[in-house]
């Protein structure tokens, strides 16, 4: 353990208002904050913006649990799909030389959710990474596709998010990533690829819905009320 390095990448933007961090949703961040928290040899990423109580509606935000355990390397915060593709350019060009330094006779390990623009720069700026881990939650391209799907260009956003979850695919067919995936499916899809794929309990599976038994089940069906719980995301079939 000591002699390894972990760089953990939060791909959602906070904002940084009298030295706290907050973001309107919690998204990938309150869980690699806490994984943060396990050992100063993990360092979390966070794209990252200073603005002013005034410049934004407080009762929006969330106040991330940060503390002083928290190794924070903060980069250029961006907007959009577009925006996270060219600042997390930028931003991978310029983290390399601070894991480095950061890294000297350590293991460098990388870790974030996937697909991800930023990891995919990283494992090219620091080609002498161990290992990334993924989180994986989605079928990114499935859910590119369907935001798009009214665009003209929109062939462009789904090409590139392929090129990132094909690097995911080449990652482990060299041994070089580990993949963890919200749901067995989605470790189904990775599985072919290597033995290296775990699947991480989804929020709700098959065995915790409890079936009704009752016969105003039938008999009332134009009442039946249903409850999604999860992203309005093309692939989860809503």
């Amino acid at each position: 353990m000591t002699n390894n390095i972990y760089f953990l990448y939060a791909n959602h933007p906070v904002i940084k208002i009298d030295n706290r961090y907050f973001s309107y949703t919690k998204n990938f961040v309150d869980f690699f904050i806490e994984l943060s928290k396990v050992s100063s040899n993990y360092n979390l990423i966070l794209p990252c913006k200073n603005s002013l109580k005034s410049d934004v509606n407080m009762e929006d935000l969330v106040l991330l649990d940060v503390t002083d355990r928290v190794n924070i390397i903060e980069v250029r915060s961006y907007k959009g799909h577009f925006g996270a593709l060219f600042t997390t350019l930028i931003n991978a060009y310029n983290l390399k030389k601070i894991i480095r330094r950061k890294s000297i006779r350590k293991n460098i390990y990388l870790a974030g959710p996937g697909p991800n623009s930023m990891i995919f720069w990283l494992t090219y700026f620091v080609p002498e990474y161990k290992r990334v881990f993924f989180f994986i939650r989605g079928d990114t391209v499935k859910t590119v596709q369907h935001m798009y799907k009214n665009k003209w260009w929109g062939r462009v956003p789904v090409f590139i998010s392929s090129i990132f979850q094909k690097r995911i695919s080449e990652l482990l067919l060299q041994d070089k990533a580990q993949v963890f995936t919200y749901g067995d499916v989605l470790k189904e899809k990775y599985l072919k690829y290597s033995e290296n794929v775990f699947s991480i309990a989804p929020l709700i599976s098959n065995d915790m819905i409890i079936k009704c038994e009752s016969s105003d089940y039938v008999e009332n069906f134009d009442k039946i009320r249903l409850l999604f719980v999860g992203r309005l995301s093309a692939e989860k079939g809503v």
